[in-house]
């Protein structure tokens, strides 16, 4: 039997999982299933000025503290981000598929995805294409958070009916997969 090949939705959300160093964790209940993930959250609304100097060195962030949930008076470029699971199942941790590659980017259909390279588009145009489209609509066009359409796991696994979600939280050295009922995120403490 022929199946559709899994696509990949990308979070309607305004910020984007950290794509330098996102201190992405898992947190799991006593039963071993998945209940939240944490990471830095990188907020392109806010304001902030990018290097003049295109070699110069950016801020670094250390290790962040646990996540406390912010009341929205101190915000920042980068803060803590909870998603949490309603529903969570099951999930697993990934390692990283190669050093250029978070996750098998052949084993998915992008398409839905908007941040991919246009043909001929040169990778400053993109990134200026995004980041106009970013600030234009509040909402992040490639968050690093994804529903999966059409999961191969939701099917191995015998669940693959509508109201359960595959989700994939991408980090830098490795990737969540979760599934859940429904998801919904949190804002946590500035880490800038």
């Amino acid at each position: 039997m022929s199946f559709p090949p899994q696509k990949l939705l990308p979070a309607t959300v305004p910020w984007q999982v950290s794509p330098s160093v996102p201190h992405l964790k898992l947190q799991v209940g006593h039963d071993r299933k998945p209940s939240s993930a944490t990471f830095i959250g990188h907020f392109n609304d806010r304001e902030h000025q990018l290097p003049s100097v295109p070699n110069s060195v950016p801020k670094r962030i250390g290790v962040p503290d646990a996540f406390t949930p912010e009341d929205g008076r101190t915000l920042g470029r980068f803060q803590m981000v909870r998603v949490s699971f309603l529903g969570g199942l099951d999930s697993r941790v990934c390692h990283a598929v190669s050093d250029i590659e978070v996750l098998s980017e052949r084993d998915f259909d992008w398409s839905a995805v908007p941040g991919g390279l246009l043909p001929g588009e040169k990778v400053s145009d993109n990134v200026k294409r995004i980041d106009a489209q970013w600030r234009t609509t509040g909402i992040c066009p490639d968050p690093g958070v994804y529903e999966v359409q059409h999961s191969i796991w939701l099917r191995e696994l015998g669940l693959d009916r509508r109201s359960l979600r595959h989700i994939i939280i991408l980090g830098h050295d490795d990737y969540l997969e979760i599934i859940a009922d429904d998801w919904q995120w949190e804002l946590g403490q500035s880490v800038d």
